[in-house]
């Protein structure tokens, strides 16, 4: 998938990416950290984009990628984007 070894790394050590802080549960949930821990020991791309695949399910179903969204775009109302993108349901 063309991430290199040392960015896993800095990933895994928390010095990349740490600053997103999902709302509304999913930080640290059991399925989001059980996805993160397969994509960690895969060794195929099919593994490991099935598992991104299931945190984004996870956070779009829990509403957390809206209430960013509406952070981030002060003129956002009844915002459905997300939902209605096909694969992700």
């Amino acid at each position: 998938m063309g991430v290199t070894e040392s960015a896993v790394s800095q990933y895994m050590k928390s010095k990349r990416g740490s600053n997103l802080v999902l709302p509304g549960g999913i930080d640290g949930s059991r399925e989001v950290e059980g996805a993160i821990l397969e994509i960690s020991k895969a060794h195929d791309d099919a593994k490991v984009i099935k598992n991104i695949c299931a945190i984004c399910r996870l956070v779009k179903n829990s509403g957390s990628l809206c209430g960013m969204h509406k952070e981030r775009d002060d003129n956002l109302s009844n915002c459905r984007v997300c939902m209605n993108v096909e694969g992700c349901r």
